[in-house]
């Protein structure tokens, strides 16, 4: 069985090889590659052809190409490779703008390795990773920034059938074929709630369902 390959992006040599450690160490996880920043790691990507990563770790304070740069960059080049921000900064705004850059999951760097090898399997299975800084303290500002009034939005029958499925383990195919819809129309419900909620990602989506009691989970 094909092992799961994992990019590392930190400037922090020290910091960066614990982590290399611990993936490589975890059963069916392996390094494939580090990168001490942002353009690095585009670097490797443009001149690889098939040995992409199943999934990248992504450092937010790096010299010459940053996180939110990093992610803006992936976001247009390579939306299909699922990124975990993993860093130290807690504060809200952070947090707020790398959810909204496509992260699937934002993780601090003092969370033990039980959490940070979940928050990888959790992503690769549902596509996204909530965890307790993302979703605890910062569903305010998602609806503050947000800029719309909730009672002005008129969510379609089949739109809130969607977001409640957005909210579930299923993968977005997964979620075509219960609603018996094409993947391209269950995109289109995808994006235009991403406009509606002024969201980035499936994780902004779920926090803002969550939040404004759209959904009970």
């Amino acid at each position: 069985m094909d092992k799961i390959q994992v990019i590392v992006v930190d400037d922090h040599q020290l910091m960066a090889r614990g982590i290399c450690d611990l993936v490589n160490s975890v059963p069916g996880y392996e390094v494939l590659h580090e990168a001490r920043n942002g353009k690095e790691l585009i670097q490797y990507l443009e001149n690889v052809k098939n040995d992409f990563p199943d999934i990248i770790l992504l450092d937010i304070n790096m010299p010459v190409m940053n996180g939110f740069q990093t992610m803006e960059w992936m976001e247009k080049n390579h939306p299909e490779i699922p990124v975990l921000a993993l860093t130290i900064n807690d504060d809200d705004a952070s947090v707020i703008n790398m959810l909204r850059r496509g992260v699937r999951g934002y993780l601090l760097k003092t969370s033990d390795s039980e959490e940070l090898v979940q928050a990888m399997e959790t992503i690769l299975k549902r596509g996204f990773y909530s965890s307790e800084i993302a979703s605890a303290r910062l569903l305010n500002n998602i609806v503050k920034r947000n800029g719309k009034v909730l009672q002005d939005m008129e969510l379609k029958e089949r739109e809130l059938e969607f977001l409640k499925l957005a909210c579930t383990d299923d993968t977005y195919v997964q979620i075509a074929d219960k609603m018996c819809l094409s993947p391209k129309t269950v995109d289109h419900y995808r994006e235009a709630l991403f406009d509606k909620f002024n969201v980035r990602s499936r994780v902004g989506l779920v926090l803002f369902a969550i939040k404004n009691k759209l959904v009970t989970m």
